[in-house]
């Protein structure tokens, strides 16, 4: 049971390492897009809403029996400001960017496991960044859309490989 919420008011949004999506449906971030200029701030307003409160109060009861019947849902720019915040948070994302090609509609796209893992392993290694483990590195390429297979070699013996993700070609 959910016995309450943790409220952070932050200027830099924590750095959340976990990957897992129960983690993620969790974390609400919300966008203050619009400041309010000292000149803007409406002193009159304590005083308005106090002569209102009797239909505030209403406000609040119908807004709570259809939280009760229907539930809060979800605004678009929380799921948008997650996803964003998910992404610069993903440890495998710079290295997606940086040495890959993601194509998911693509049958023919593939990368020969440990030539990924390889050019993981380096790309790390040239970015000071710690490497994923093998088992989280699989679990981030599964959850980009990502599928492990097996590809015949011209001399009919198999290899693993991760589908629809192929390796960057670099200009030299």
């Amino acid at each position: 049971m959910n016995d309450g919420n943790t409220w952070l008011d932050a200027n830099e949004r924590p750095q959340i390492r976990s990957t897992d999506s129960s983690v993620w449906e969790r974390l609400k971030p919300i966008p203050f897009e619009f400041p309010i200029r000292p000149e803007e701030i409406d002193k009159g307003l304590p005083h308005r809403l106090r002569n209102e409160a009797p239909g505030i109060l209403v406000w609040m009861v119908q807004g709570c029996l259809l939280w009760c019947s229907e539930g809060l849902g979800e605004i678009l720019d929380v799921a948008e400001a997650r996803k964003a915040w998910r992404e610069e948070c993903d440890p495998l994302q710079d290295f997606i960017t940086d040495e890959c090609e993601l194509r998911p509609q693509d049958p023919d796209a593939f990368s020969y496991t440990s030539d990924l893992r390889s050019r993981y392993d380096k790309w790390c290694e040239a970015n000071a960044e710690k490497a994923l483990s093998r088992k989280a590195f699989a679990e981030r390429l599964k959850a980009l859309g990502c599928r492990e297979g097996k590809r015949y070699e011209g001399s009919g013996s198999q290899r693993r490989t991760w589908e629809r993700i192929r390796l960057a070609r670099h200009k030299t």
